[in-house]
């Protein structure tokens, strides 16, 4: 009903400046009691304003607009807004302290062009503390944080962080006091990453720059070893512990989250299986490690390191297809044609247990017939040259209908004890 009302309110507000709330209320033939709390939500998230005199309309009306900003490195910004409003001008001492992607709410400057509209910042929308990665410089009588990115500022430190830390240090500064007109931005010291050209630091400024932490928080960090050692159980979930499913993933790879079977059925189709690790067992709707994967979005994987987005607990463990271990997860079962046309197919949650963790240099070895005999799987040729034929005969079924491959091959970088590139390999 809420929702219902605001929707009107903004229909109405998008035609006429309303004088009180009342003349609005009986436009919309909605009583006083039931307006106020859709109007204060409206006027909370400044879709609405009200002027000094009681007048209610659109913000956008009134000259106040919402969006991201978007700062160059010059200093000056602009809003980039959704309302199909030409992107709007912020000068360099107009941004008040907002940084670079924060959501500002932003009033026009009367006597622009409309072609070219220009704005003052207001007030900061984004939630949560603003903190600048950078290097440190220190004198006798300052110190402060030279940002990596060009965009954000300068970062002063106070007397008692300035001991803390030592010139050319690459730091974590969070902000407690925004940059202004002819202020610079003060704030505190949360993380010291290391000298500036040690190795590994580069690529750890750069995951912290864009807010990338490999720990967990406590409570999300407890839920996950809570799930440890719980028994597994069969009850609902389709028993494939015994069938031929493996993995085959990078030799370096940690979180084995897919594995594949087939088998010829009697009827002489094939029957292609593929598991994928039911994550959504463990991480439950609105439970800690659900919000910490919702804010994380996705595991990263970063030139020497792997920063997760659900603790080690469940990416390298519980969700994990190791082999010789039983996982639940979500199977897919097809059933194929010797042409590769689906007969059938079924969707179950299952438990399976892997018997390989193959990789992918290992498995064309043997499908080129170079794998030596001490190759722990070498006794799976014959079935994973059977996968290959299949395989072949999907992918042209597939291009057939107008795929196109973008399979390209991924570089492989190494480095050196030191963290330096040495050498791209394909």
């Amino acid at each position: 009903m809420a929702l219902d009302i605001k929707k009107k309110i903004l229909e109405k507000t998008e035609k006429y400046i309303y004088t009180t709330k009342a003349q609005l209320g009986k436009a919309l033939r909605v009583s006083a009691k039931k307006l106020e709390k859709p109007l204060n939500e409206l006027l909370d998230a400044y879709d609405l304003t009200i002027s000094k005199n009681g007048k209610i309309a659109l913000a956008s009306t009134m000259g106040y607009f919402k969006g991201k900003l978007e700062t160059k490195r010059d200093g000056y910004a602009f809003l980039r807004t959704e309302s199909g409003v030409p992107d709007i001008f912020i000068g360099k001492r107009e941004k008040n302290g907002a940084m670079d992607g924060e959501e500002v709410l932003v009033r026009l400057k009367r006597g622009g062009r409309r072609d070219s509209p220009e704005g003052k910042v207001v007030k900061i929308l984004s939630n949560g503390p603003v903190r600048v990665v950078g290097t440190v410089h220190k004198n006798k009588k300052t110190a402060y944080v030279a940002p990596d990115d060009a965009k954000a500022p300068e970062v002063y430190l106070s007397q008692t962080a300035k001991q803390k830390v030592k010139n050319g240090q690459k730091v974590v500064a969070q902000l407690r006091q925004r940059a202004e007109a002819d202020r610079p931005a003060f704030g505190e010291v949360t993380e010291i990453l290391g000298m500036a050209g040690d190795a590994g630091v580069d690529i750890l400024s750069y995951a912290r720059r864009f807010g990338l932490v490999s720990g967990f928080g406590k409570k999300c960090a407890k839920e996950a070893r809570e799930l440890v050692g719980q028994p597994y159980s069969l009850q609902g979930r389709l028993d494939l512990r015994d069938e031929m499913i493996f993995t085959i993933d990078g030799a370096d790879a940690k979180d084995l989250d897919d594995a594949i079977s087939l088998k010829t059925l009697e009827n002489g189709n094939y029957l292609l299986g593929v598991h994928i690790a039911d994550v959504s067992h463990y991480v439950r709707e609105g439970g800690e490690l659900d919000k910490e994967a919702l804010s994380r979005g996705t595991s990263v994987y970063l030139i020497d390191r792997v920063i997760p987005m659900l603790p080690e607990e469940l990416s390298n463990d519980l969700c994990s297809l190791n082999p010789q271990e039983e996982k639940y997860t979500l199977s897919c079962l097809m059933e194929l044609d010797a042409g590769g046309n689906l007969a059938s197919r079924q969707f179950a949650n299952s438990v399976i247990v892997s018997k390989y963790r193959m990789t992918y240099d290992k498995v064309n070895e043997l499908l080129k017939g170079e794998a030596g005999e001490d190759c722990e799987y070498a006794g799976m040729a014959g079935l994973l040259k059977e996968m290959d034929a299949l395989a072949k005969k999907l992918r042209a079924r597939r291009f057939e209908r107008g795929s196109i491959d973008f399979d390209l091959n991924e570089p492989k970088i190494t480095l050196d004890e030191r963290g330096v590139p040495i050498e791209v390999g394909v």
